[in-house]
């Protein structure tokens, strides 16, 4: 860390760092409108395992001793994709799930502002 002046009497500590991270699957529950008159259909995305890449930058300020706070902005990019074959059932209707190949590429934005405390 590179300890920096914003002010009088105000030190924060500017930081960057990156990462690679693999996550082994995904699960989250997926509502599809399939067209404006059948309700939204609801199922289960299990995706397969994924990597990503992130980049994060932030400033650390020590409040005292024991007490430093975060603040972080971290950017998340996909290096593959999760893939899952979802059916998707239509309800109220005699047609079987329609069966289909999803696929899912996280990526973003997120802040944090987190506090440690140490003892």
């Amino acid at each position: 860390m590179v300890a920096g002046s914003l002010g009088s009497g105000w030190a924060a500590a500017p930081f960057l760092g990156m990462d690679l991270a693999y996550v082994p699957s995904t699960k989250f529950d997926v509502a599809a409108r399939l067209n404006d008159d059948i309700e939204p259909v609801e199922t289960e995305f299990s995706g397969s395992a994924y990597w990503t890449a992130n980049l994060a930058a932030g400033l650390s300020y020590q409040w005292n001793d024991d007490v430093v706070v975060h603040f972080t902005l971290f950017h998340e990019t996909a290096l593959s994709e999760s893939e899952d074959d979802m059916s998707i059932p239509i309800g109220g209707s005699t047609i079987p799930p329609a069966p289909t190949s999803t696929t899912v590429e996280a990526g973003g934005w997120i802040g944090f502002l987190s506090v440690s405390w140490g003892f």
